[in-house]
């Protein structure tokens, strides 16, 4: 089942990476529009996104507007060694540095609690109709998600690409609660 997922994983990176970036942003600016409309997005006060990668849905626009709608926001910081995330509060998208994997992150972090997060936007590789995720193999959303409270809504963020039939799945993986694609 790892190999299936691998060249999952590698195939559909493979298609973000040939999208244009046209086509990003116009489809990054239609889930936003859509993220916004919804009731879990209205609902929320803090809200976990992540800072999106080359081809991934763009998350900046949204960052920026839920930051001027007074919600606080949190973006995942991956801790290596230990192989976990803990939510960083985000004031704005200036002065970003990078860090593992070549992830944006803050400069100063100041830890909000993961029970504080009203809603986690959660980045994904592919996605199936079951709300099954498949991310890039390390497990770190897996463990994290395992530690939000049981009613938190998990919103997959994905281009139509992304969105398969089936995925396989295992028992640690943690599906989402609702997908919005385009």
């Amino acid at each position: 089942m790892i190999d299936e997922k691998e060249k999952i994983r590698k195939r559909i990176l493979r298609a973000l990476e040939e999208q244009s970036p046209q086509e990003r942003r116009k489809r990054s600016t239609l889930i936003k529009e859509k993220l916004f409309r919804s009731k879990e997005y209205k609902a929320a006060r803090v809200i976990l996104f992540y800072l999106s990668m080359e081809g991934e849905v763009q998350t900046d626009e949204m960052i920026e507007a839920a930051l001027k709608k007074k919600k606080r926001v949190a973006v995942p910081m991956t801790f290596v060694k230990e192989r976990k995330l803990i939510c960083a509060e985000l004031d704005n998208l200036k002065g970003l540095v990078l860090g593992p994997y070549g992830i944006r992150l803050p400069r100063k972090i100041k830890e909000i609690p993961a029970k504080e997060i009203d809603l986690v936007i959660v980045p994904g590789v592919a996605y199936d109709k079951g709300l099954n995720r498949l991310g890039r193999g390390a497990g770190y959303y897996d463990r994290f998600l395992k530690k939000v409270a049981a009613g938190v809504p998990k919103i997959g963020l994905a281009f139509k690409l992304q969105v398969l039939k089936r995925l396989p799945s295992l028992s640690h993986d943690v599906p989402v609660t609702r997908l919005i694609s385009a």
